[in-house]
């Protein structure tokens, strides 16, 4: 008898039940709670996340554990989806992000390790592992990517919409009709940003703090540093506002410069890897047949 061979469908079992049994106790403990996150999924996320009808498995899960939103990893996922949906929002996109993964992992792995017992091929429980794992660290790049062609499309609007400002505020224009004239008819990522900006201001946010909102939700240096010369010059009354933004606008346009060098030499490196790849098969095509007639 083939102890070693029994062993491993026996362990994979073991996991797959241990799984089940965990995740059928969030089901039967957690159905019907965490609705409003449930909701909201469906109706404002729904091309984000798939089965959000069983994120309550993954929510239940971070009940149980306590899963702490304010760990330094945390606080960082926080910050990205602050920039995508708002600081007043990033919170509870992070909070539902980690519930999808959750959810995936724990409905996933014990069919996984089951079938993989039943089966008696160690192979499936590999896949379903590789699997979870791919699924989560899209999810993981996702956010990642979108945050980053967002700024990439923030930093390219941003010397023109910053020389337009610091033209127009050079001429005396006040720094406020100033924005709404920049801001008409535009439709990109920025233009929606000080849009919003504008809007705050209407609505009673005191002019500082929306700027600082502003700096936040873009999450670009740039932006922060134009902030930075408005804010000064609304607590303090600074003449130097207009000479500050032509400065910044001439080292803006002197980093977007070094920014598309680096984005070329990015792509050529992208370039590159396809290239060995199609190299590397082609030698394998020609020396497999020179090596087996050898």
């Amino acid at each position: 008898m083939d102890f070693g061979a029994m062993a491993v469908p026996a362990v994979f079992a073991a996991l797959g039940t241990g799984f089940g049994i965990l995740w059928l106790k969030l089901y039967f403990h957690y159905k019907g709670q965490f609705q409003e996150y449930i909701a909201y999924i469906k109706t404002q996320e729904k091309n984000t996340w798939l089965f959000p009808e069983l994120f309550f498995i993954g929510f239940g899960f971070m009940d149980m554990c306590r899963w702490n939103l304010d760990t330094q990893f945390c606080r960082k996922r926080s910050l990205l989806f602050a920039e995508l949906k708002g600081a007043d929002n990033a919170r509870s996109y992070c909070y539902m992000n980690f519930g999808a993964e959750f959810t995936y992992a724990l409905t996933f792995m014990p069919f996984g390790f089951l079938i993989s017992a039943i089966a008696r091929d160690g192979a499936i429980a590999l896949l379903t592992l590789l699997l979870t794992g791919a699924l989560v660290f899209y999810l993981e790049y996702d956010l990642s990517d979108k945050v980053e062609k967002r700024r990439e499309e923030i930093i390219t609007d941003f010397p023109h919409i910053l020389s337009k400002i610091a033209l127009l505020v050079n001429a005396g224009v006040p720094l406020w009709e100033t924005l709404g004239k920049v801001t008409e008819g535009g439709n990109g990522i920025l233009y929606q940003e000080l849009k919003a900006t504008l809007l705050e201001i209407r609505n009673g946010t005191p002019e500082y703090e929306a700027m600082r909102n502003l700096a936040d939700r873009c999450g670009i240096a740039e932006i922060r540093k134009f902030s930075t010369i408005i804010i000064q010059n609304i607590k303090k009354g600074s003449s130097e506002m207009a000479s500050s933004l032509i400065e910044l606008s001439g080292a803006v346009w002197q980093e977007r410069t070094s920014h598309v060098r680096q984005l070329g030499e990015k792509a050529s490196a992208k370039l590159l890897l396809p290239i060995i790849i199609i190299f590397g098969g082609i030698m394998i095509l020609v020396l497999v047949p020179i090596l087996s007639k050898m």
